[in-house]
């Protein structure tokens, strides 16, 4: 991996829950780690559910390998949030990891 392709900045989100004067859950995002990444778009696709066209994009992160990240947190990039699908150690070599992600609307 070269250190030149990671030209992005992401941010690595975990998930809590507060609760309120009601004592009712609040999901939140608080930010983890941000780190360099490379960012590939896989396109989108469009769905019908309950009647209703849904669109859904994916993408590719690929980071530099760290054990902080796993399946529950979000990626926010820019003003978009993505729901992390996977995590691959490519070749099990701890260098590099694939991150297939979905963006929640």
């Amino acid at each position: 991996m070269k250190a030149g392709d990671l030209n992005k900045v992401i941010t690595f989100r975990n998930k809590s829950i507060a609760y309120n004067g009601y004592n009712e859950p609040i999901e939140t995002w608080a930010d983890a780690a941000s780190v360099w990444a490379k960012i590939v778009n896989t396109g989108g696709k469009e769905f019908y559910a309950a009647q209703k066209k849904n669109a859904e994009t994916e993408a590719v992160f690929k980071v530099r390998y760290t054990k902080r990240v796993n399946e529950r947190m979000q990626i926010k990039y820019g003003n978009r949030t993505y729901e992390i699908l996977s995590i691959n150690d490519v070749g099990e070599n701890h260098v590099e990891l694939q991150i297939s992600a979905k963006e929640v609307k």
